[in-house]
């Protein structure tokens, strides 16, 4: 659903829904409807999901403001940072091909990195979309540069035909040198639950899912090496073992180098 301020739904709010092809309610209609989801532009032109029958506060994409641009300021100590940088520590060309809210496309770009990001999700990449929109409004020259290292599209990565065919590839990320994955961590028990904008992922595009699939789609599309985000301890993607790993504070980065000839 997709909810609109006054009494008329605005050019952005229908444009949305000319995307979405989902129903368009008032604000004030909206609360009547016991609907569970809705996408809503606020005062300030931000676009988030609230959530109408939980406790979650409404979910937006921020590039700009919170812990995620702290880290940004710090990308060089991130680790995965360091699992997708070449020798010499040289920035290279990436696609992001589970994108989610962009979190760590936006690291990596912060650190030099040129990406692309592919999110299958038609919800989820408009949410990011509109992140990458209004990072893109910022004056500030390191925010501007980081803006300048970003893309996306809303494809499924597991289609390199398909999204080769689309056009909605930026000519100057072509041919990308590392393929990045970060694929749903498995679901984990009421005691350890992932963090909110995690569970909503899960529920927005699911855990787990066609892993041979697309690893192998990652494999024979990038030219140097793949890189999956997986948990500490957890096994790795599609049951393939990495050339080495890179670990940090939570999570590991499995690294698998293509020989090329």
């Amino acid at each position: 659903m997709i909810a609109h301020e006054g009494p008329c739904p605005s050019h952005k709010d229908l444009a949305l829904q000319s995307r979405l092809q989902l129903p368009m309610l008032s604000k004030q209609v909206l609360m009547q409807t016991g609907c569970e989801l809705s996408l809503q532009y606020n005062s300030e032109g931000v676009l988030s999901l609230h959530f109408h029958l939980q406790t979650f506060q409404p979910v937006f994409v921020d590039f700009v403001n919170g812990k995620l641009a702290y880290r940004g300021d710090r990308a060089q100590q991130e680790a995965v940072l360091t699992a997708v940088q070449l020798k010499g520590n040289r920035s290279p060309t990436v696609w992001d091909m589970t994108a989610g809210f962009g979190r760590d496309a936006f690291i990596l770009a912060c650190g030099g990195c040129r990406v692309h990001m592919l999110e299958k999700s038609k919800l989820v990449g408009e949410l990011l979309a509109d992140g990458i929109r209004r990072l893109g409004l910022e004056q500030d020259a390191r925010m501007k540069n980081t803006f300048g290292l970003m893309s996306m599209c809303i494809l499924d990565s597991s289609n390199i035909p398909a999204i080769r065919a689309s056009g909605e590839i930026p000519a100057d990320c072509a041919k990308p040198e590392v393929a990045y994955i970060d694929p749903m961590f498995p679901p984990k028990g009421k005691a350890a639950l992932p963090k909110k904008d995690l569970q909503v992922l899960q529920e927005l595009i699911g855990s787990g899912g066609a892993e041979i699939e697309l690893f192998n789609a990652a494999y024979n599309l990038c030219q140097s090496k793949v890189v999956v985000k997986r948990p500490i301890k957890g096994k790795h993607l599609a049951d393939r073992t990495p050339s080495y790993c890179i670990k940090g504070t939570k999570n590991r980065f499995d690294v698998y180098v293509k020989n090329v000839a």
